[in-house]
């Protein structure tokens, strides 16, 4: 099976995701996260499908077709619906400016006497 992304990845959610909350059986709810950015740290399942478990959860709009909406956090992205950002996801816990600049080296520097 090929995945989208891969731990450590930085990733954004192509759609918005559609689902069935266990607190509301039959109950289908819209999750408004397209466009966000996440951070996957690990491989799960979810209704039988690849998703990844999230560095941080999420807030993002709910709604259902009979008009309801509220606040969902989410923990968890199927792997369908999130594309990685290319060259970000290997720099974990890096400084994004290091991605720019690089990564600092040590420099010789002549000892200086004073007089």
């Amino acid at each position: 099976m090929k995945l989208n992304c891969k731990p450590g990845d930085l990733a954004r959610v192509i759609r918005d995701d559609v689902g069935i909350d266990e607190q509301w059986p039959g109950v289908l709810f819209r999750v408004h996260s397209a466009g966000f950015i996440v951070r996957c740290r690990a491989l799960t399942v979810i209704q039988g499908y690849p998703a990844w478990e999230l560095e941080q959860p999420v807030e993002a709009r709910s709604s259902t077709p009979s008009g309801f909406s509220g606040v969902a956090t989410v923990y968890a992205i199927a792997d369908e619906l999130l594309r990685p950002l290319p060259g970000l996801g290997e720099l974990a816990g890096d400084d994004e400016t290091i991605a720019w600049v690089g990564k600092p080296v040590q420099a010789d520097v002549p000892e200086v006497i004073s007089a």
